[in-house]
Protein backbone atom coordinates (compact mmCIF):
# COMPACT_ATOMS: atom_id res chain seq x y z
CA UNK A 1 0.00 0.00 0.00
CA UNK A 2 2.07 3.04 -1.02
CA UNK A 3 1.96 5.98 1.48
CA UNK A 4 3.21 9.09 0.90
CA UNK A 5 3.18 13.33 1.85
CA UNK A 6 0.42 15.31 0.58
CA UNK A 7 1.81 18.71 0.65
CA UNK A 8 -0.52 22.41 -0.58
CA UNK A 9 0.59 25.50 0.41
CA UNK A 10 -2.35 27.89 0.12
CA UNK A 11 -2.27 32.10 -0.03
CA UNK A 12 -5.39 34.46 -0.92
CA UNK A 13 -7.68 32.51 -3.10
CA UNK A 14 -4.83 30.48 -4.48
CA UNK A 15 -3.95 26.71 -3.99
CA UNK A 16 -0.10 25.45 -4.88
CA UNK A 17 -0.28 21.81 -4.89
CA UNK A 18 3.39 20.66 -4.41
CA UNK A 19 2.19 16.64 -4.66
CA UNK A 20 0.77 16.97 -7.98
CA UNK A 21 2.28 19.91 -9.39
CA UNK A 22 -0.71 22.27 -10.09
CA UNK A 23 -1.31 25.42 -8.94
CA UNK A 24 -5.53 25.78 -8.41
CA UNK A 25 -7.87 29.08 -7.91
CA UNK A 26 -11.06 27.48 -6.19
CA UNK A 27 -11.62 24.78 -8.90
CA UNK A 28 -10.12 26.14 -11.64
CA UNK A 29 -6.26 25.07 -12.58
CA UNK A 30 -3.83 27.16 -13.83
CA UNK A 31 -0.98 26.54 -16.22
CA UNK A 32 2.46 26.89 -15.62
CA UNK A 33 5.31 26.30 -17.42
CA UNK A 34 7.33 23.90 -15.55
CA UNK A 35 10.74 26.23 -15.00
CA UNK A 36 7.76 28.98 -14.13
CA UNK A 37 5.98 26.27 -11.50
CA UNK A 38 9.59 25.45 -9.59
CA UNK A 39 10.44 29.52 -9.06
CA UNK A 40 7.00 29.91 -7.86
CA UNK A 41 7.04 26.78 -5.73
CA UNK A 42 10.65 28.19 -4.37
CA UNK A 43 9.02 31.76 -3.43
CA UNK A 44 6.23 30.24 -1.98
CA UNK A 45 7.90 27.75 0.70
CA UNK A 46 10.31 30.98 1.16
CA UNK A 47 7.61 33.58 1.41
CA UNK A 48 7.97 36.43 3.04
CA UNK A 49 12.38 36.27 2.87
CA UNK A 50 14.73 38.20 0.37
CA UNK A 51 15.30 35.68 -1.97
CA UNK A 52 18.21 36.92 -4.59
CA UNK A 53 17.86 36.23 -8.45
CA UNK A 54 21.16 34.05 -8.39
CA UNK A 55 19.36 31.86 -5.54
CA UNK A 56 16.50 31.13 -7.34
CA UNK A 57 18.48 30.59 -10.80
CA UNK A 58 20.04 28.37 -8.88
CA UNK A 59 16.69 26.54 -7.25
CA UNK A 60 14.81 26.32 -10.38
CA UNK A 61 17.60 25.34 -13.19
CA UNK A 62 20.41 23.50 -10.84
CA UNK A 63 24.16 23.81 -12.38
CA UNK A 64 22.47 24.90 -15.64
CA UNK A 65 23.95 28.27 -17.40
CA UNK A 66 21.10 30.46 -18.37
CA UNK A 67 20.46 33.96 -18.45
CA UNK A 68 18.65 36.29 -16.19
CA UNK A 69 15.81 36.63 -19.32
CA UNK A 70 14.59 33.24 -18.18
CA UNK A 71 14.19 34.24 -15.33
CA UNK A 72 12.25 37.16 -15.95
CA UNK A 73 10.21 35.39 -18.33
CA UNK A 74 9.09 32.98 -15.33
CA UNK A 75 8.18 35.93 -12.79
CA UNK A 76 6.02 37.64 -15.91
CA UNK A 77 4.24 33.97 -16.60
CA UNK A 78 3.39 33.60 -12.35
CA UNK A 79 2.24 37.30 -12.12
CA UNK A 80 0.56 37.04 -15.05
CA UNK A 81 -1.15 33.70 -13.59
CA UNK A 82 -1.66 35.25 -9.99
CA UNK A 83 -2.84 38.30 -11.58
CA UNK A 84 -0.03 40.47 -9.61
CA UNK A 85 0.96 43.20 -12.26
CA UNK A 86 0.75 45.66 -9.60
CA UNK A 87 3.60 42.86 -8.01
CA UNK A 88 1.45 42.95 -4.73
CA UNK A 89 2.26 39.16 -4.52
CA UNK A 90 5.40 38.73 -6.09
CA UNK A 91 7.52 42.15 -5.09
CA UNK A 92 10.65 43.06 -6.75
CA UNK A 93 13.62 44.47 -4.83
CA UNK A 94 15.32 46.36 -7.44
CA UNK A 95 19.43 45.17 -7.61
CA UNK A 96 18.28 43.07 -4.53
CA UNK A 97 16.21 40.21 -5.61
CA UNK A 98 12.62 39.03 -4.82
CA UNK A 99 9.97 38.53 -1.80
CA UNK A 100 6.51 36.72 -2.11
CA UNK A 101 4.81 38.70 0.24
CA UNK A 102 1.73 37.59 1.27
CA UNK A 103 0.54 35.19 3.78
CA UNK A 104 1.25 31.19 2.95
CA UNK A 105 -0.29 28.62 5.13
CA UNK A 106 0.41 25.04 4.94
CA UNK A 107 -1.44 22.02 4.65
CA UNK A 108 0.75 18.21 4.63
CA UNK A 109 -1.32 15.37 5.15
CA UNK A 110 -0.61 11.51 4.64
CA UNK A 111 -2.30 9.76 2.03
CA UNK A 112 -2.63 5.61 1.92
CA UNK A 113 -3.99 4.49 -1.19
CA UNK A 114 -5.77 1.39 -1.74
CA UNK A 115 -6.73 -0.37 -5.37
CA UNK A 116 -9.35 -3.01 -6.08
CA UNK A 117 -9.66 -4.90 -8.84
CA UNK A 118 -13.15 -3.36 -10.13
CA UNK A 119 -10.96 -0.16 -10.94
CA UNK A 120 -11.95 1.93 -8.14
CA UNK A 121 -8.99 3.67 -5.77
CA UNK A 122 -9.59 4.49 -2.44
CA UNK A 123 -7.22 7.30 -0.61
CA UNK A 124 -7.09 7.70 2.67
CA UNK A 125 -5.90 11.27 4.02
CA UNK A 126 -5.22 11.80 7.71
CA UNK A 127 -5.20 14.90 8.72
CA UNK A 128 -3.76 16.93 11.59
CA UNK A 129 -6.59 19.45 13.58
CA UNK A 130 -6.70 20.58 16.94
CA UNK A 131 -9.21 17.79 17.92
CA UNK A 132 -9.67 14.01 17.07
CA UNK A 133 -7.88 12.46 14.48
CA UNK A 134 -10.10 12.98 11.39
CA UNK A 135 -10.15 11.14 8.10
CA UNK A 136 -11.35 11.35 4.67
CA UNK A 137 -11.54 8.83 2.30
CA UNK A 138 -11.52 10.24 -1.47
CA UNK A 139 -12.93 8.15 -4.36
CA UNK A 140 -11.36 8.09 -7.61
CA UNK A 141 -11.45 5.68 -10.86
CA UNK A 142 -8.34 3.63 -11.93
CA UNK A 143 -7.01 0.37 -11.68
CA UNK A 144 -5.10 -1.80 -8.99
CA UNK A 145 -4.79 -5.51 -8.02
CA UNK A 146 -6.40 -5.81 -4.32
CA UNK A 147 -7.92 -4.65 -1.44
CA UNK A 148 -6.35 -4.71 2.10
CA UNK A 149 -7.76 -2.90 5.44
CA UNK A 150 -5.75 0.61 5.89
CA UNK A 151 -3.92 -0.65 9.72
CA UNK A 152 -5.32 2.68 10.97
CA UNK A 153 -9.06 1.78 11.27
CA UNK A 154 -8.51 -0.75 14.46
CA UNK A 155 -8.86 2.61 15.99
CA UNK A 156 -12.72 4.36 16.19
CA UNK A 157 -12.35 7.37 13.66
CA UNK A 158 -14.09 9.47 11.63
CA UNK A 159 -14.80 8.91 7.87
CA UNK A 160 -16.43 11.26 5.11
CA UNK A 161 -15.62 9.32 1.46
CA UNK A 162 -16.19 12.17 -0.92
CA UNK A 163 -17.67 12.45 -4.64
CA UNK A 164 -16.17 11.60 -7.12
CA UNK A 165 -14.21 13.93 -9.68
CA UNK A 166 -15.12 13.12 -13.38
CA UNK A 167 -12.22 13.86 -15.59
CA UNK A 168 -14.47 14.49 -18.66
CA UNK A 169 -18.31 14.73 -18.98
CA UNK A 170 -20.26 11.18 -19.36
CA UNK A 171 -23.31 10.95 -18.97
CA UNK A 172 -23.32 7.32 -18.91
CA UNK A 173 -21.49 7.21 -16.23
CA UNK A 174 -21.41 10.39 -14.07
CA UNK A 175 -24.19 8.58 -11.81
CA UNK A 176 -21.14 6.30 -10.31
CA UNK A 177 -19.81 10.22 -8.90
CA UNK A 178 -21.87 9.53 -5.83
CA UNK A 179 -23.79 6.25 -6.08
CA UNK A 180 -19.66 4.23 -5.55
CA UNK A 181 -18.77 6.69 -2.78
CA UNK A 182 -22.31 6.32 -1.59
CA UNK A 183 -21.87 2.24 -1.37
CA UNK A 184 -18.45 2.91 0.07
CA UNK A 185 -19.63 4.88 2.77
CA UNK A 186 -22.61 2.50 3.26
CA UNK A 187 -19.85 -0.84 3.78
CA UNK A 188 -17.92 1.30 6.19
CA UNK A 189 -20.88 2.00 8.40
CA UNK A 190 -21.22 -1.45 9.72
CA UNK A 191 -17.66 -1.08 11.34
CA UNK A 192 -18.13 -0.28 14.61
CA UNK A 193 -14.43 1.13 15.07
CA UNK A 194 -15.66 3.60 12.59
CA UNK A 195 -18.38 6.54 12.21
CA UNK A 196 -18.83 7.53 8.55
CA UNK A 197 -20.72 11.46 8.17
CA UNK A 198 -23.44 11.44 5.77
CA UNK A 199 -23.07 10.60 2.31
CA UNK A 200 -25.62 13.92 1.54
CA UNK A 201 -23.20 16.13 3.70
CA UNK A 202 -20.28 14.75 1.98
CA UNK A 203 -22.37 16.08 -1.90
CA UNK A 204 -22.22 19.09 -0.30
CA UNK A 205 -18.03 19.31 -1.80
CA UNK A 206 -18.45 17.69 -5.04
CA UNK A 207 -17.82 20.76 -6.92
CA UNK A 208 -15.17 22.15 -4.71
CA UNK A 209 -11.87 22.68 -4.36
CA UNK A 210 -11.21 20.76 -1.39
CA UNK A 211 -9.21 22.52 1.32
CA UNK A 212 -8.85 19.25 3.23
CA UNK A 213 -8.03 21.13 6.84
CA UNK A 214 -11.47 23.00 6.46
CA UNK A 215 -13.41 19.79 5.20
CA UNK A 216 -12.13 17.73 8.53
CA UNK A 217 -13.13 20.59 10.82
CA UNK A 218 -16.92 21.45 9.36
CA UNK A 219 -17.41 17.48 8.96
CA UNK A 220 -17.35 17.34 13.02
CA UNK A 221 -20.38 19.10 12.67
CA UNK A 222 -22.36 16.85 9.54
CA UNK A 223 -24.34 13.66 11.22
Amino acid sequence: MPRSSHEIHFFGSFALDLTRGSLRQGSDEIKLRPKSFEVLRYLVKHSGRLIGKDELIKAAWGGTAVTDDSLVQCLKDIRHALTDEEQRIVKTVHGRGYIFDVEVSQSQTPELTLNDNSGVRITIEELETDGDASMLLRSRRGTGESVAPPAQLHRRVRLMVLPFRMLRPDSDVEFLAFSVPDAVAGALSVLDSVVVRSPAGAAAYANDFLDLKRVAIEARGLR
